[in-house]
């Protein structure tokens, strides 16, 4: 019985550190309205969830502080998010 469980425990973590391509889709808010486009969708390639959420992470703050840099009112707000 202690076997099955370490082939299921090797198994589970196998397979959660998998690497796959990921989406990383970017918006633009301004008043509360939200646009998401074609263009702001950046693919991650060959890499793990935790590596994927990181780099998504690099690009949300890379947006916010671009719109908080150009809009310093704030009416205009960028984020990312893993998909």
């Amino acid at each position: 019985m202690k076997k099955v469980f370490l082939v299921l425990g090797l198994l589970t973590i196998g397979v959660s550190s998998c690497k796959k391509d990921w989406t990383c889709e970017c918006s633009v808010s301004s008043n509360g309205v939200s646009v998401t486009s074609s263009d702001l969708k950046y693919q991650i390639k060959n890499s793990t969830e935790d590596d994927a959420t990181n780099e998504c992470d690099k690009m949300s703050a890379y947006a916010e502080g671009t719109m908080k840099a150009q809009y310093p009112d704030g009416s205009l707000s960028g984020s990312c998010k893993l998909n």
